[in-house]
């Protein structure tokens, strides 16, 4: 079982870090600015109810967040994905979960590189 605070999973970080070197910070830097623009496109699409729409954000943001070791997003992307594969609304408690956890990540991430909040 990863070590993971349910937010973020370090030692998949440490990981990357060691393979990466400094690349890891343009990374990070990357996911941290396009978060934002994911999550709307993700909202505006659960708001649509447009299932394909919403399938292929919830899946972008599922693989860009598991990249990073972001699994508490990864996970909450993955279920409201999976809802709609299924044809199904998400659960309105798992799509009440996105922005707060969006905002855990980004504080952790933002932390573990001294990066000014965004």
């Amino acid at each position: 079982m990863p070590v993971y605070d349910e937010v973020i999973d370090t030692t998949m970080l440490e990981g990357l870090e060691e393979a990466l070197g400094d690349e890891i910070v343009e990374i990070v830097e990357f996911f941290l600015s396009d978060l934002d623009g994911q999550l709307e496109e993700l909202k505006d699409a659960l708001a649509s109810e447009d299932m394909e729409q919403i399938r292929r954000r919830a899946h972008a943001l599922k693989g860009s967040a598991s990249n990073l070791g972001a699994l508490g997003l990864s996970d909450l992307a993955r279920q409201i994905g999976q809802s709609a594969h299924e044809g199904e609304p998400a659960p309105c408690e798992i799509v009440a979960q996105l922005d707060p956890m969006a905002e855990r990540t980004k504080t952790l991430l933002e932390q573990r590189y001294a990066f000014s909040p965004s």
